[in-house]
């Protein structure tokens, strides 16, 4: 299973919801978006980075550079899909998930840049773990729309 699919069933999205769901998974040293749908990955962009660990702070901070590659990433990702699967996804918004969801900068600047609305998952840094737990315990549930 793709982890923004984990991520985003950990955060509550019904796997068989038929509606496209922007996912952004920021995790350590990997940043991932993707559009959900019907239990599958439609589309989906990521960027590989060496977190940054600077004196006296104990997180590791994602670089500027891929912070700024992120809108990009996700506008040429939305250009993969047909075009009335690109509005829905738009109009639903962005869910942050992973641990890097919480950075105070994140959600205004993609909300700046890309006019999206910003959702953070609960507990964003376990949502993969959670989703997998959730898929784990009730796989008939994801099966069903992987026909």
């Amino acid at each position: 299973m793709e982890a923004p699919l984990a991520a985003a069933i950990g955060a509550g999205i019904d796997p068989g919801d038929p509606r496209p769901r922007l996912i952004l998974d920021i995790g350590a040293g990997i940043v991932e978006a993707a559009v959900i749908m019907r239990g599958r990955v439609h589309a989906a962009r990521s960027i590989q980075y060496l977190p940054e660990h600077r004196a006296g702070h104990s997180l590791p901070r994602i670089p500027e550079h891929v912070r700024g590659q992120i809108a990009t990433g996700i506008r040429h990702m939305l250009t993969d899909l047909p075009v009335p699967l690109r509005r829905t996804a738009r109009s639903g918004g962005l869910l942050l998930t992973g641990g890097g969801a919480r950075l105070p900068s994140l959600p205004g600047r993609l909300t700046a840049e890309m006019g999206l609305t910003i959702a953070i998952a609960r507990d964003p840094a376990r949502a993969t773990i959670r989703g997998l737990a959730r898929t784990c315990r009730s796989p008939e549930t994801w099966r069903l729309t992987r026909t």
